[in-house]
C-alpha cells in the first residue's frame, strides 16, 4: 500500500513538471523530455539494458525521451525522473542564422565568386527532400591530387546550431583570404577540405534533434561491433545513408563533426570501454583544438577539455565510431557550448574556435604520406594498405595511389599490401605529428608462370588459353609460357585448354607468393563433354587475422594424402612451437587455429613469426605477427 502510494505521489509530481505539453499530446508512444538523476557516473552505463538513449550527460542526471510507460518503469525501480523544458527558439533569433534557403544561397554565392577553388556537390536528399550540401575548398576542386581530406560537418542534431555558422564563416574566410594570406593559400592548395554545414537539414528547420522521421542520425550509423545502434534498427535514414555512400568512396584524415550541449572534445570510442587503436593521436588532436579553444581547455569538468566517448557516456550508432571504423578517418566528437544561442553571440563562439579548426586542417596533412605503385608499370595502386607496425589500423590509397598517415611522432615498421601484390616493409622510418615525411613505395605483382606443354611428347603449346576463372586469362608464346597476376584475396581456379587437348584445372587454389604452375595436356578423344582434370597442390595460406592477439587460423592443403606437420618459429628462427595435424586427406582445405602459446602453454610475445608446413618432403612457410 505505502509502495503505490509513493509512486502515485511520484507520478503526480511528474506531472506538474511537464505540463508544457498539451495533454492531449501525451500518449504512451509520445517521447517525453525527462532528466534522469544520477548516483555515480557508472549510472551512465545502465540505461542501455534499460532501452534509454543518453542524449546528453549533465552535472548528476543525464537527459533523454521516454515513454510515459518507461517513466513509470524507471519510477518503479527507484530512479528519480523528472521532466525538462526544451527551449523553444525565439523566431528573431532564428532569422539571424542562415536557414537552409539562406545557406544554399550563400553557397552558390561562394561558388560563383570563387570557382577555381570550390565546388559544391550534392550528396543525395533528406526526408523531406532538401539537398544534403558537401562544399569543397581546394585548388583545382575538379582534379584528384596528392592532397590530404580533411572535413568539418556540423547540425546532425537539427537544434545544434553554431557548428552550422563555423562553417559557413570558414568558407568564407578561407576563400576571401586565398589570394592574399600565403599561409592560408598554402593549406587550400595542399589540403582537400570539406565542409558539410547541415547533415540534418530538415532537424533544423523543424527546430528538433532528430530528422523529419524522428530518428537521432547520431545513433543511427552502423556499429563497429555489428550490434543495433540506440536507434533499435538496423535500417539506415536516408541522411545516414548518404553520408555512407559520399564518405566511403574517399579517404578522409581527420574529421569533426559540432554538436552543442556541452564543452568538451570527444574522441573514439563512443561504444566499447576498449581504446581504439589511435588513442594516443586521437587525444592528442582532440587537445591541439582544446588548447586554442580558452573555454574549452580551462573546462573544470573535463580534463583539459578532452575526453574519451565511452568514459563520457556511452553511444551506440554515432558518426564518429563509424567514420574511424569503416574508413579509417579519425573523427572527433566537438561539443562547442550552448545548442542554440543568440546570434549575437556567434561572433564569440568564431573567435573562440577559429584557430581550433584552422589547426585542424593543417594537421590533416601531417604525419606521412607518399604515393604507392606497381613496380613493373609505375601505376599507381588503388586501395593499397598502409599499416604502421602494433597500430591496428590501416590507412588506403586513393585512385592516384597517394596515401596520408597521422601519426604520434615515433619511428615506425610500415608494412604496404595490397590484393595482387607481395607484401613490403619499411623499417625504422621516422615520423612526427608536426611535420610530413614523404615515402614513396612500388609493390611487384604476385605473378603465376608457367610452361602448357603436350603430355606426349613434352612439346611446348602455342595458343593454348590459361585462365584464372573469373578473373583474367593469357595465351601462350611460341615457347608455351604464360604469365598472369594472382590476386591473394580469394581462392580461385586455374584453367588450361588447347584445341585437341583435355582441359586442365587446378581448383581451389590461393596464393600469397609467385608460383610456377606447369600444365601437360593430354591429346582429347573428342568424346563430347569430357569433363577437366582436376589437380590439387600443396600450398599454406596467410595466417589471419594478420596482425593478431591470439586464435591465429592457419590454412593449408596437401596434393596427396599424408601426415603434416606444422611449425611455429619466432624471428630469430627459434622453433616456439610444433603442431602435428596427422593424416590429412588429398585436397582438403584444412583450417588449424593456434591459441598464441609457446610449447610450455605461455602466451608468446609481440613480434614477427613464421609458420612452416612440412608434408610429403615438401615445405611451404609464411610470415606474419603477434600482438600484445
Amino acid at each position: 500500500m505505502k509502495k503505490s502510494l509513493i509512486l502515485a505521489i511520484a507520478a503526480a509530481l511528474f506531472s506538474l513538471t511537464v505540463q508544457y505539453i498539451r495533454a492531449e499530446e501525451i500518449n504512451i508512444n509520445t517521447l517525453i523530455p525527462v532528466k534522469i538523476y544520477i548516483t555515480t557516473h557508472d549510472d551512465v552505463y545502465k540505461f542501455n539494458a534499460l532501452g534509454v538513449g543518453i542524449e546528453e550527460l549533465k552535472d548528476g542526471y543525464i537527459e533523454a525521451r521516454v515513454t510515459r510507460e518507461k517513466i513509470d518503469e524507471l519510477i518503479s525501480s527507484g530512479w528519480k525522473v523528472e521532466g525538462r523544458t526544451i527551449e523553444k527558439v525565439d523566431p528573431k533569433i532564428a532569422t539571424q542564422y542562415h536557414n537552409y534557403t539562406q545557406m544554399t544561397s550563400f553557397l552558390d554565392s561562394i561558388h560563383s565568386l570563387y570557382p577555381a577553388i570550390t565546388k559544391k556537390v550534392s550528396i543525395g536528399k533528406s526526408v523531406q527532400n532538401r539537398d544534403l550540401w558537401a562544399f569543397l575548398v581546394t585548388d583545382n576542386p575538379d582534379s584528384n591530387e596528392n592532397e590530404a581530406e580533411v572535413r568539418l560537418a556540423a547540425n546532425i542534431h537539427g537544434d545544434e546550431t553554431v557548428g552550422r555558422e563555423l562553417c559557413l564563416a570558414m568558407i568564407d574566410s578561407l576563400t576571401k583570404v586565398y589570394g592574399s594570406i600565403i599561409t592560408i593559400k598554402d593549406l587550400v592548395d595542399s589540403r582537400e577540405i570539406w565542409f558539410m554545414p547541415s547533415l540534418n537539414p530538415d532537424g533544423y528547420e523543424l527546430n528538433q534533434r532528430y530528422n523529419a522521421n524522428s530518428m537521432d542520425l547520431n545513433r543511427n550509423f552502423p556499429v563497429p561491433d555489428g550490434s543495433i545502434g540506440e536507434d533499435d534498427t538496423y535500417n539506415n535514414e536516408v541522411e545516414t545513408q548518404r553520408m555512407i555512400d559520399f564518405w566511403s568512396g574517399k579517404r578522409g584524415v581527420l574529421s569533426l563533426n559540432y554538436h552543442g550541449g556541452a564543452l568538451v572534445a570527444n574522441y573514439p570510442w563512443d561504444y566499447t570501454v576498449v581504446r581504439c587503436p589511435d588513442d594516443a593521436l586521437a587525444k592528442e588532436v582532440s587537445l591541439g583544438y582544446s588548447r586554442l579553444n580558452p573555454p574549452m581547455y580551462a573546462s573544470t569538468v573535463f580534463d583539459s577539455g578532452v575526453t574519451n566517448g565511452w568514459d563520457w557516456y556511452y553511444v551506440y550508432g554515432s558518426l564518429q565510431d563509424w567514420s574511424y571504423h569503416v574508413t579509417s578517418c579519425l573523427d572527433i566528437t566537438m561539443e562547442i557550448g550552448t545548442k542554440w544561442p543568440p546570434a549575437s553571440q556567434l561572433p564569440s563562439y568564431w573567435s573562440d574556435n577559429r584557430e581550433g579548426m584552422l589547426y585542424f586542417i593543417r594537421q590533416a596533412g601531417w604525419g606521412l604520406q607518399g604515393i604507392v605503385t606497381d613496380s613493373l608499370t609505375g601505376l599507381p595502386i588503388n586501395w593499397a594498405s598502409v599499416v604502421p607496425f602494433g597500430i591496428d589500423k590501416p590507412v588506403y590509397t586513393d585512385t592516384i595511389g597517394d596515401y596520408h598517415r597521422m601519426l604520434m611522432t615515433g619511428q615506425y615498421d610500415l608494412i604496404y599490401s595490397a590484393i595482387g601484390y607481395h607484401e613490403k616493409w619499411a623499417d625504422e622510418v621516422r615520423v612526427r605529428i608536426d611535420s610530413v615525411t614523404n615515402l614513396d613505395m612500388q609493390l611487384a605483382p604476385i605473378l603465376i608462370t608457367g610452361i602448357v606443354s603436350d603430355s606426349g611428347g613434352g612439346n611446348p603449346i602455342p595458343g593454348a588459353l590459361v585462365e584464372i576463372v573469373g578473373l583474367r586469362s593469357d595465351t601462350t608464346d611460341s615457347g608455351g609460357t604464360y604469365q598472369l597476376r594472382w590476386n591473394q584475396d580469394d581462392y580461385y581456379s586455374l584453367k588450361a585448354s588447347a584445341a585437341g587437348y583435355t582441359t586442365v584445372i587446378y581448383d581451389s587454389l590461393k596464393f600469397e607468393n609467385d608460383s610456377t604452375i606447369n600444365f601437360s595436356l593430354s591429346t582429347d578423344s573428342g568424346v563430347a563433354g569430357r569433363p577437366g582434370v582436376n589437380v590439387f597442390i600443396t600450398r599454406l595460406e596467410q595466417p589471419y587475422p594478420n596482425p593478431g592477439r591470439s586464435g591465429i587460423h592457419i590454412r593449408y592443403q596437401l596434393a596427396a594424402s599424408g601426415p603434416a606437420v606444422l611449425d611455429i618459429y619466432d624471428i630469430t628462427g627459434r622453433r616456439v612451437k610444433s603442431l602435428p595435424q596427422g593424416t590429412v586427406p588429398a585436397g582438403a582445405v584444412r583450417t588449424f587455429t593456434w591459441d598464441g602459446s609457446d610449447r610450455f602453454g605461455k602466451k608468446v610475445s609481440a613480434g614477427v613469426y613464421f609458420c612452416r608446413l612440412t608434408a610429403l618432403g615438401i615445405e611451404r612457410s609464411v610470415r606474419f605477427i603477434m600482438l600484445k
